[in-house]
């Protein structure tokens, strides 16, 4: 359903727009021209393992993230992105990041061709924290919906040990979840 575009924190999402608009070269990613994803020229963060571009989904319309991994060098590296596709695929809550799909590029080795796909937010929590005055209520949907995601995470047997700020986005409607599977047992 649309969004009224004048929110501040929307703001961010129609950047997305106009990076999405320009999309960078399919090899820069590993992507085929004509695949599923139209991929934003720059970077809009960074991973444990790479960088993070918004997409256009093809297929649905929907903005989505990729986490194109390029950082796994040891086995120890690759483990830990094998336990983190694990969580992220099979960890179903609401406050917990899914991922929707993974790319591989057929012409280089696996741990330099992986693509994770998920759901693009307009932004972590460290950035809101910085740049908007959250209220009390604002603050409090914030804490439940985290301790909801960890709840969960706990039930089943995964600590993340790495909350923090930036490992928590957001949209500007408050929907949260908790990212950063990269460090989680």
């Amino acid at each position: 359903s649309p969004r009224p575009c004048d929110h501040p924190l929307l703001r961010a999402r129609s950047q997305v727009d106009a990076t999405c608009a320009t999309p960078t070269t399919p090899m820069q990613l590993g992507l085929e021209p004509g695949e599923r994803y139209v991929c934003g020229a720059e970077p809009i963060g960074r991973g444990a393992y790479g960088l993070v571009h918004a997409a256009l989904d093809k297929s649905t319309g929907r903005h989505v993230a990729i986490k194109a991994v390029a950082d796994v060098r040891t086995a120890t590296d690759l483990r830990l992105l094998l336990r983190e596709m694990r969580f992220l695929r099979h960890l179903p809550h609401p406050n917990v990041l899914q991922m929707s799909d993974m790319t591989c590029d057929r012409s280089a080795s696996l741990a330099a061709s992986v693509r994770l796909v998920t759901p693009l937010f307009d932004m972590n929590l460290h950035v809101a924290i910085r740049r908007y005055k959250l209220s009390a209520l604002h603050r409090q949907h914030i804490m439940v919906s985290i301790c909801r995601g960890l709840a969960y995470m706990h039930a089943a047997d995964v600590v993340h040990r790495d909350v923090k700020p930036s490992n928590i986005l957001l949209n500007a409607d408050l929907t949260l979840v908790i990212a950063g599977l990269g460090l989680a047992r």
